[in-house]
């Protein structure tokens, strides 16, 4: 029975997971949506949607995006799990990892959708074209 209520839990983790992390990445445009499963092997990634037919099978640009999508909703998920307020800042070091205009444009929208809800500090050395405001600021901590 313990193996089962192991089994069980880790279920419930994972749908969380899945369901937070399909909304990211639904919001960025992926075009294969990649969920995490368990069975006898362990955790998988599954694939789905209109993009590859596997997670090995997507870019290397659309690779990293999903797994920040996975990423911050493991983060999300376990923040909730550890009564982690929503004050504390999430702070993704070097999200921009891709140049490419549509993988830029498609972090900048998913921290702008995670920002609703918590602080978000994106640790970068490219410099993003971000529309600054009240809530956007630039801060340079290099010459």
């Amino acid at each position: 029975t313990l193996k089962s209520a192991k089994r069980k839990y880790l279920e419930s983790f994972l749908r969380r997971i899945n369901e937070r992390a399909k909304v990211y990445q639904t919001h960025i445009g992926a075009r294969a949506i990649v969920t995490l499963v368990s069975d006898e092997k362990g955790i998988q990634l599954q694939t789905e949607g209109t993009g590859a037919k596997s997670y090995a099978q997507c870019s290397g640009g659309e690779q990293r995006r999903i797994d920040l999508c996975l990423a911050l909703a493991m983060s999300e998920v376990a923040s909730g799990m550890g009564n982690v307020t929503r004050a504390v800042p999430l702070v993704i070091d070097e999200a921009f990892d891709t140049l490419d205009e549509v993988g830029m444009g498609a972090l900048l929208s998913l921290a702008c959708l995670i920002s609703r809800q918590r602080q978000v500090i994106l640790v970068s050395h490219v410099l993003p074209d971000l529309p600054l405001s009240g809530d956007v600021s630039h801060v340079q901590l290099s010459p």
